[in-house]
């Protein structure tokens, strides 16, 4: 039986090896921040307006090097995470490399190091579009002749580090849910395809059952179901990055615009962990029990 570091090993050569969708589908967002990057450097070299503006609205490290981490919420983000973890796990079945090459006893190991690994290799790609974007920015502020703050300090690295690393762990947390899908996604359909249509859908769904909790409550004039959504992830993620970003809460309203939830940074992380650790054993359970020699 491999150790779990040597799991952990082979999964991140295997995945790294696939060198072509890995690129397109987790290396672009880095890619695009150059891009962005060169694009805006030319445009504030080419224009006396754009330099004014830099100057007039400054643009603060900070704020860009976090604001990288909301990409993987937003629907853009999700979409090329989600083909990524599809093809990891929906790739297994298709191409038989499972039924070929995991013995039982390796199956639940196997199933959290590739959890682990495909969650980190997605972190590692915005930690890169993250100093790419904050260090390019500096150029462009820098270009512009306009101020590039906040100055360094013991309390601004502080907390920086603290929205930073808050912001990476809701990233990754997020990651792992959406893998979680993909992993029950590609259980049922044995594919790459319908492991990301189903849990696209699943995550989709999952994102705008306020509405449904909403449009339940408003009919049956109970609130308390509405407030049922403050056990989703979606909810608890967007709560988690808003306290990260504006140390404010993300309030949930009811029908008549009243405050029906108003919830803080630990209630939302205990949720999310709760969810992780859910959507884990219940693919390691059904992993462990399943029959992938047919």
């Amino acid at each position: 039986m491999k150790t779990f570091p040597k799991l952990m090993k082979a999964e991140a050569i295997k995945i790294l090896g696939n060198y072509g969708p890995t690129a397109f589908l987790v290396g672009i967002f880095p890619v695009m921040a150059a891009a962005f990057i060169g694009f805006w450097m030319l445009f504030v070299l080419l224009s006396a307006d754009a330099r004014q503006t830099m100057v007039e609205e400054p643009v603060q490290w900070t704020d860009v090097m976090v604001g990288m981490w909301n990409i993987p919420n937003n629907i853009f983000g999700r979409a090329f995470l989600l083909a990524f973890v599809a093809l990891q796990f929906g790739g297994e079945y298709q191409w038989n490399t499972w039924k070929n090459l995991v013995p039982r006893s390796e199956r639940v190991p196997l199933i959290l190091a590739k959890f682990l690994v495909v969650g980190i290799i997605i972190v590692v790609a915005f930690i890169l579009t993250s100093i790419i974007t904050g260090v390019g920015m500096g150029l462009v502020s820098a270009i512009s002749h306009a101020p590039y703050g906040p100055e360094l300090s013991g309390d601004v690295l502080s907390e920086f580090a603290e929205d930073y690393l808050l912001q990476a762990a809701t990233a990754f947390v997020g990651t792992v849910i959406g893998s979680g899908y993909a992993m029950i996604a590609a259980m049922l359909t044995r594919s790459i395809l319908g492991s990301l249509i189903t849990s696209y859908v699943i995550a989709t769904a999952e994102g705008l059952s306020v509405l449904a909790f909403l449009l339940v409550a408003f009919f049956l004039k109970n609130v308390e179901i509405l407030r049922l959504y403050r056990y989703t992830p979606t909810y608890n993620l967007f709560n988690a990055v808003e306290w990260i970003n504006s140390n404010a809460p993300t309030t949930l309203r009811d029908w008549d615009d009243n405050i029906v939830a108003s919830d803080s940074l630990t209630f939302s992380l205990i949720v999310l962990f709760v969810w992780v650790f859910a959507l884990i054993s219940l693919t390691a359970i059904a992993f462990q029990r399943q029959d992938i020699t047919n």
